[in-house]
């Protein structure tokens, strides 16, 4: 595909990420490189899109890659629906270092049947929330703009909290059901690491969403609700399982002090789906558990009691 701008954002890299990106540069002309101190994923992206000239936006992150032919016919279906944003699907890789391991499903489960335009509200609905990654999307240029749509910088999980918030502000969203994006899941990466600031910062996030909520009608709020619900049981299991006691009980009174457990007290259901979601996708969820986050189970018991006291 020729008519495209190709924006490397070198985020404070210190390997040799910008001589590799110099060597692509030097070949093709649709590459402009950026460099920044270290702003994080969030900060990374908001400048390229300052930066973007384009009528869409595409995002990609440094581990992962695409389907060759996606930029090509994505673009094609957006510009023929006029759709604000267009989702397709992805498959997880797991790197461990000595072998690469594919995920034998999609990310998420839609299928050819579910392609359609739909509000974003709706398509929340009938997705249940499951497409936050930000790399399986098109946006149109002018909607980010019109809507100031930009992310929370050096935070962890940024992709969530501009899923809903885009979501939320989009009149037709658009799916495409392509396998077009792979994505590589490592042993203590940023994303899937099991860092004290990485769940710290998911917690803080929790109210931002919650906020995101307040305008909907009764109904919409109870639905988009359920689907944070989930988040927040997931950052819970990752809190739990802190090997470190000290840690553990840090976290844990972060979410107290942020009044989560208030919220997860008032949607026990929704744990409880959580939890039957959580058994019935096990084996990806074991796969992920194996390379992030260790002896899950026993952490877990061990600490809810003390958390739902």
């Amino acid at each position: 595909m020729a008519d495209i701008e190709i924006i490397v954002v070198n985020d404070g890299s210190t390997d040799n990420s910008r001589n590799i990106a110099d060597e692509f540069a030097e070949n093709d002309f649709r590459f402009k490189i950026i460099d920044q101190e270290n702003k994080g994923g969030g900060g990374a992206r908001n400048t390229g899109l300052r930066a973007a000239s384009g009528k869409y936006i595409i995002f990609l992150d440094s581990d992962d890659y695409y389907d060759k032919e996606i930029l090509q016919e994505a673009s094609e279906k957006i510009e023929a629906s006029g759709s604000d944003i267009l989702i397709f699907n992805g498959k997880a890789f797991y790197d461990y270092g000595d072998k690469i391991e594919f995920s034998p499903n999609p990310y998420f489960a839609l299928s050819k049947d579910d392609e359609g335009i739909f509000s974003g509200i709706e398509f929340l609905k009938r997705s249940k929330g499951q497409i936050q990654q930000v790399c399986m999307k098109i946006f149109r240029h002018d909607f980010l703009i019109e809507n100031e749509l930009y992310f929370i910088e050096k935070v962890f999980d940024e992709d969530v909290y501009f899923f809903y918030k885009s979501m939320l502000s989009a009149k037709s969203v658009e799916y495409f059901h392509k396998i077009a994006f792979f994505r590589r899941y490592r042993a203590n990466s940023i994303m899937t690491g099991n860092s004290m600031r990485n769940i710290s910062d998911r917690i803080d996030g929790i109210n931002i969403l919650i906020e995101m909520t307040e305008n909907l009608s009764k109904n919409d709020k109870r639905e988009i609700r359920k689907q944070i619900m989930y988040y927040i049981c997931v950052i819970w299991t990752m809190a739990v399982n802190r090997a470190d006691k000290s840690e553990r009980g840090s976290l844990l009174a972060r979410f107290k002090e942020k009044g989560t457990t208030k919220i997860l007290r008032q949607n026990l259901i929704d744990i409880i789906i959580f939890g039957f979601y959580f058994v019935i996708s096990l084996p990806d969820v074991l796969m992920f558990i194996k390379l992030c986050f260790g002896k899950l189970a026993k952490s877990a018991l061990k600490s809810r009691s003390k958390f739902f006291k």
